[in-house]
């Protein structure tokens, strides 16, 4: 290992103290004793120049997106993230650049109880990953293949940020909602996180199953209220993806003590529609209206 890579490492060491870590970030592997009884659930997540993020994109802000978006899919577990491994790779060594880079990506984890525990570095495309690692204690995972027929689907959030925000080339700040996730393993039988669209979600979750979906109910930005009922324009935000919302179903004997559960931790979440047993059959409605949105629509990473 060269100096200046140890010098990069050196930058990506936070202080959050974690008793199952054996071995501290610096040695070739990281050792670690996980708490018992305990599910581990571990995600990765990449992020890309020109895909996820552009060059003028501050570097605090993408280091802490790489972060916040790597989160999600633990959310939608019921998980609570413990360590994180970085790879990633820059063009050239820009001192300054990966100095706030970094700073960006340790602030975010420190933020989130997160010990950044390892990973690589190589000279390249700027090409970022974050493999995260959490734990469940619910042996309900919310597994998208175990949304069930009759389930109502709902949302943890609006829909439609993501589209503006990446439109305007700006990176947001996310919200990731992990209490929200192991509260909901109570109640809902699956759950998938938003960040290939609403529409993707949609897809997976049904899984070959139909669902009525009502256009009205779904929360989008207040900027966006003026074109309800640009169908074309709805479109686009709905299938672009990038919200980090939460998508789940629950069946009709739960919705009550989820809701009265949600309230009580500040959450408000949205019902926006019903898996139905009609087969590979999903309607978008506006009142009794059927909008034909072309369903295939998702966010493209090539």
């Amino acid at each position: 290992m060269g100096k200046q890579e140890k010098n990069i490492i050196n930058l990506f060491k936070n202080n959050i103290i974690k008793e199952e870590v054996i071995t501290d970030i610096g040695e070739d592997c990281a050792v670690l004793y996980p708490m018992q009884s305990r599910n581990i659930i571990v995600s990765t997540d990449s992020i890309s120049v020109g895909v996820h993020f552009n060059s003028n994109n501050t570097p605090y802000s993408v280091g802490r997106h790489l972060v916040e978006t790597s989160l999600s899919d633990l959310a939608c577990m019921g998980a609570e993230p413990v360590f994180a491994i970085l790879n990633i790779s820059f063009s050239k060594f820009d001192k300054k650049w990966v100095k706030k880079f970094a700073r960006g990506v340790t602030e975010t984890a420190t933020n989130y109880n997160i010990k950044i525990i390892g990973g690589d570095t190589i000279k390249g495309k700027e090409n970022f990953s974050c493999t995260v690692i959490g734990y469940a204690t619910s042996q309900n995972t919310m597994l998208i293949s175990s949304a069930q027929e009759n389930d109502n689907i709902f949302t943890s959030g609006t829909i439609g940020n993501g589209y503006y925000t990446r439109k305007n080339k700006i990176i947001r700040p996310l919200n990731i909602k992990f209490e929200l996730g192991k509260m909901l393993c109570n109640f809902a039988n699956s759950c998938i996180d938003l960040s290939d669209g609403l529409f993707s979600g949609i897809n997976s979750i049904t899984n070959g199953k139909g669902a009525d979906i009502n256009i009205i109910d779904i929360p989008i930005p207040k900027k966006y209220k003026s074109i309800k009922k640009n169908y074309k324009k709805i479109q686009k935000f709905l299938s672009y993806g990038q919200d980090y919302e939460l998508l789940f179903t629950i069946p009709d004997s739960k919705i009550d003590q989820a809701k009265t559960a949600c309230s009580s931790l500040g959450f408000e979440i949205f019902h926006i529609g019903r898996i139905t047993s009609k087969k590979n059959s999903i309607k978008f409605l506006d009142g009794n209206k059927k909008i034909d949105f072309d369903l295939s629509k998702e966010y493209e990473h090539f």
